[in-house]
């Protein structure tokens, strides 16, 4: 019998791991009933029939009825002393709870299984296994002793015996039970070989995994087994580093280990206090192989968050982990990597969450990357760019694709697609997202044990990604408490040896936490990190967060002008030319990364020094003349770090955070008239990919003591949907939820633009097509919390939707039990859980149900179609006709039609057309959102004439 490590499953992968072998052992009947509250039943059979024999003989005992098995997984063993007497302990905690008579359990089942990781010794008589059973006989013996309330006061003796007697009677339903122990688990892995080997990454040791031929003969130990090791050992700390630095400071980055904080997470149960590294981990630590796996689909997870929310950070430090693990017992670790894998484990534990036993090999790939490369070709898919990455990073032999693949299937993997969003071009989204999913259906296909997470921005994303087999998890703001605990973190990082201005930099942070106005800006590791440079340099804070990003920039440049070396006299000497360089670069990046060329935009140093050459030229200066100094001046200045431009690892100039891009573009955007800019952004309003830079723009206009510009942007805001055929803007608005955001950045305080920006979000509850969420919703209930002034327009909102139709009724009652969900978890005043309570207007009757009118649907189509137009309006309304039907419609025709509606005409008469319909076709409208309208907003933006 070999000998394998139970206690490394913990007790998600113990469960599981007895799961399996029930299965195998006696059939599907087995029913594995999940995480948390189970009534007592990890497994059940319901009224089934168990045949205990590996062969259904006349002499096998058989058991007929409903089996629960209980498992208990001790997470250390302490002895044959400790260990039994716990597992006792155990059982007869059960054993109490199903036998009172005011447990929450249903019925006692007719037989039990306690099955433990502890081993007990089968001497018999006095060994353990015979000393529990003797123990459950005497715990059942008691329950039928009349006399056992004898000694008892008699004023207490009949209550004690009616009790007693009600256990009795319920426990008489137990006919039977079993111990399945340590050896007994051992033996059936031992017999059961293909649930063995899918539990490989757990229970396999260290020294086997140095040879991998031992593992299966298939793999080729001489190809893989040193290349597999050598890129785990090679990008645990290659990989390992985060580049917050500011301006001028050391660009080696900091280890994620000492920076990453596991974030609150949104699941589906909005009332959830997960987070995400918790989450994530505790997913992996099941076998999510299709075969053997307790896990209903969907297994892989896709995690969303909002810019500087720290999806990427989570990313690189789950991956980091599980190198950690996957390396952590080999002997031919060098210090460094030692250090790697200890802190690491550290990190993890200060988090609360449990190291994962389940050693999967981790990859992480760079979707941009990928897209950028390969994303449209048909012929190279995730597989090979994988082996292409793995053969990069490592020395020994080239490892061909289908020998990686032989490997997935052979051991559990956690594979890591980050940034998504950063994929914007409509056909490469597309040709992306095909492959994501060929690839997951792969690992369907073939059995892998695989856990794939994908991260992504929440804007713009329909759930493109197969919900079927793609969870999604939202990352949610940071708790005040958690945002000041990273703050702490990241200031111990940035500031190593002077405690007096850590305390001071930590006393501004705390501070901030305890004003309305500031705290709200404690929401993102990126803003907290933020705050806390701010802190250390002006300590003035201010409470919006375009001004908090611009603080930033301002702040790093006044260090770096103050510095004595050259590039402090050219800061400060050109401070205006420096500033439009950034503004330009970021502009321009953030165009470039819309098309499928520009998916990891960066600029060449050619490229950078054309930019600084009109820069310099627009300003008066002779850049190929008299001024070639001082073009040459500012790259060699990049080439080092320029304020916040910086050359990036893989060669190219930009930004090394997203968000600073975003900042400068949307600055550049407002440089001039009113009457430039506000078309500018009117044109990039619906686009996912602009949708940051709008909130910037926006942002600097409310931060600037200009009443005009304030009224501007809050008219842009409430008007954005109008005369927006393009994009259908009658049919699916965006204007709203716009209008959401602007209010949940904090961007808006005075009430004349603040509440008709409220009243406006309010009309969200009523998107026919369905674009209200669990976001949305966060940000109406956070809302409620500013003023009672707001309270009372989302009550009206609510009281109003709650009034009308069907569509409206579901979102108001989707947010109120929002506001119920979080409330208490976010300990919500009384007067904010009120909205909860809501109701419509009974003296008025409920709006009738809208009707869809199809004959003014097509009479519109009809009356406003021209021979140019009327063979393109037939393919449209055909392709409505079939998401009516629910036909699958193939991609080339939903890229047809994409293309047609790029016509003003043909956009025009079909969004006056649908708005015949809409109101009265939900399901249609959702079918839309979801197929045609992100082709439609991603669309690559043009900004129009008189661009600076």
């Amino acid at each position: 019998m070999a000998s394998y490590d139970l206690q490394r499953l913990g007790g998600v992968g113990f469960q599981d791991v007895v799961a399996a072998l029930a299965i195998t052992q006696f059939g599907p009947q087995v029913r594995p009933m999940g995480r948390g509250k189970d009534g007592g039943r990890d497994l059940l059979v319901d009224r089934g029939r168990i045949v205990w024999s590996s062969k259904d003989d006349e002499n096998s005992e058989v058991w007929e009825g409903t089996t629960v098995f209980q498992v208990k997984h001790k997470e250390t063993l302490e002895g044959t002393q400790k260990d039994p007497s716990w597992f006792w302990k155990q059982i007869k905690d059960e054993l109490d709870a199903w036998s009172m008579p005011d447990t929450t359990r249903g019925d006692v089942p007719a037989y039990l299984v306690f099955a433990t990781n502890v081993r007990l010794t089968p001497v018999s008589g006095t060994g353990g296994f015979d000393t529990i059973n003797a123990k459950i006989d005497d715990y059942i013996a008691a329950l039928n002793n009349d006399a056992a309330e004898d000694d008892l006061p008699r004023s207490s003796q009949d209550e004690a015996r009616k009790r007693r007697r009600a256990r009795r009677d319920r426990m008489s339903r137990l006919q039977k039970w079993r111990l399945w122990d340590g050896n007994q688990i051992t033996g059936l892995l031992d017999a059961h070989q293909e649930v063995r080997r899918a539990f490989d990454g757990f229970l396999t040791a260290g020294d086997v995994l140095a040879d991998l031929s031992a593992l299966s003969t298939s793999l080729s130990q001489e190809q893989l087994g040193t290349a597999l090791r050598e890129h785990a050992r090679t990008t645990l700390l290659s990989e390992r580093r985060v580049y917050f630095d500011e301006a001028g400071g050391e660009t080696k980055g900091v280890p994620v280990e000492e920076v990453a904080i596991d974030l609150p997470v949104l699941v589906g149960d909005p009332a959830t206090s997960d987070r995400v590294i918790g989450y994530v981990l505790n997913r992996g630590e099941q076998v999510l192989k299709p075969s053997v796996t307790t896990r209903a689909k969907p297994r892989h997870l896709v995690i969303t968050g909002a810019p500087g929310n720290g999806k990427s950070t989570v990313a690189k430090f789950l991956t980091h982990a599980y190198r950690a693990v996957f390396v952590g017992e080999d002997i031919d670790l060098g210090d460094d990597h030692e250090r790697a894998v200890t802190r690491t484990k550290e990190a993890l534990r200060a988090m609360g969450v449990r190291v994962p036993a389940h050693r999967r090999w981790p990859i992480n790939i760079n979707l941009a990357k990928f897209a950028l490369e390969q994303g449209t070709s048909e012929d190279y898919t995730l597989l090979r760019w994988i082996a292409q990455d793995l053969n990069r990073r490592v020395n020994s032999k080239d490892i061909p694709r289908w020998e990686l693949w032989t490997w997935l299937k052979r051991w559990p993997s956690f594979i890591v697609l980050d940034g998504l969003d950063e994929v914007t071009e409509p056909a490469v989204r597309q040709a992306l997202i095909a492959h994501i999913e060929a690839f997951a259906a792969d690992l369907e296909s073939d059995s892998c044990d695989a856990l794939v997470v994908v991260t992504t921005r929440p804007t713009g994303y329909q759930d493109e990604v197969p919900t079927e087999v793609f969870e999604r998890i939202d990352l949610s703001d940071l708790a005040v408490d958690d945002a000041l605990r990273y703050g702490r973190l990241v200031t111990r990082v940035r500031v190593p040896d002077d405690e007096e201005r850590r305390a001071g930099i930590i006393a501004l942070l705390e501070q901030a936490a305890l004003d309305d106005g500031l705290k709200r800006l404690l929401r993102t590791p990126l803003q907290t990190l933020i705050m806390s440079i701010i802190a250390e340099s002006s300590g003035q804070f201010s409470p919006s967060r375009f001004a908090l990003f611009w603080g930033y920039f301002k702040t790093i440049e006044q260090r770096e002008q103050k510095k004595k070396f050259a590039y402090g006299k050219l800061l400060r000497d050109h401070a205006p030319q420096v500033l439009d360089l950034h503004l330009r670069v970021g502009l321009l990046l953030q165009q470039l990364a819309e098309t499928a060329e520009g998916t990891d935009a960066v600029l060449t140093l050619d490229e950078l020094r054309d930019v600084a050459w009109r820069v310099l030229d627009d300003a008066g200066y002779e850049p190929s003349n008299n001024d070639k100094a001082l073009l040459e001046h500012i790259l060699t200045a990049a080439m080092h770090r320029l304020v916040l431009l910086t050359l990036r690892p893989d060669g190219g100039y930009g930004f090394d955070v997203r968000s600073l891009q975003e900042l400068m573009a949307a600055y550049e955007l407002t440089t001039g008239t009113l009457e430039q800019t506000i078309p500018r952004l009117r044109r990039i309003a619906a686009s996912p990919h602009w949708r940051n830079t709008l909130l910037f723009a926006i942002g600097r206009y409310f931060s600037e003591p200009q009443p005009h510009q304030k009224q501007e942007a809050t008219d842009l805001i409430l008007t954005l949907d109008d005369d927006a055929p393009e994009r259908l803007g009658s049919v699916f608005p965006v204007s709203p939820y716009v209008a959401l955001e602007v209010i949940d950045d904090g961007m808006v305080s005075e009430p004349k633009y603040l509440y008709p920006l409220v009243s406006h979000a309010m009309k969200a509850l009523g998107d026919v097509s369905g674009g209200l969420g669990q976001q949305e919703a966060r940000m109406l209930v956070s809302a409620a919390t500013g003023s009672e002034a707001v309270r009372r327009l989302i009550a009206d909102g609510l009281r109003e939707a709650l009034g009308g139709p069907a569509m409206s009724r579901g979102g108001a009652e989707f947010v109120q039990q929002a506001v119920t969900d979080t409330g208490h978890a976010m300990h919500l005043r009384t007067e904010v859980l009120g909205l909860a309570s809501v109701r419509r207007d009974d003296s008025k009757r409920l709006s009738d149900e809208p009707v869809p009118d199809w004959d003014l649907f097509d009479e519109t189509l009809f009356a406003y179609s021209s021979p140019g137009t009327e063979d393109a309006l037939e393919i449209v309304k055909a392709l409505i006709t079939d998401l009516r039907r629910v036909v699958d419609v193939d991609d080339d025709r939903l890229e047809e039609v994409l293309t047609l509606l790029e016509v003003p005409d043909i956009a025009l008469v079909f969004d006056e057309a649908l708005s015949n319909v809409a109101a009265g076709e939900p399901r249609l409208m959702a079918i839309m959102r979801h197929e045609l309208l992100p082709g439609i907003w991603r669309r690559q933006v043009d900004l129009g004439d008189g661009v600076p």
